[in-house]
């Protein structure tokens, strides 16, 4: 999930984003904008770059192992059909 200071960065950057006129909005638009976008980020499905980086260690290392055995099985079956 994102947390709290990630999200008020990305609401500054949609923030700095939007056209200079819109600088001029009322501060009630402002914070009516910040809590809109707050919610609907908050309800994303969001992992941290952490948590992404560690899955894609742990999908590496399985992939490794996955190969390894299926390198093995195909071993062992061209043994029994040599041995046949």
């Amino acid at each position: 999930m994102l947390n709290s200071s990630s999200i008020d960065a990305a609401i500054e950057r949609v923030l700095s984003a939007l056209p200079e006129q819109a600088g001029s909005l009322p501060d009630s638009v402002k914070s009516h904008l910040k809590a809109t976008l707050a919610q609907q980020l908050a309800q994303l499905d969001c992992v941290s770059r952490e948590a992404f980086d560690h899955q894609s260690e742990v999908l590496v290392k399985t992939r490794l192992k996955l190969e390894a055995l299926e390198k093995q099985v195909a071993e062992l079956e061209a043994s029994l059909e040599s041995s046949a």
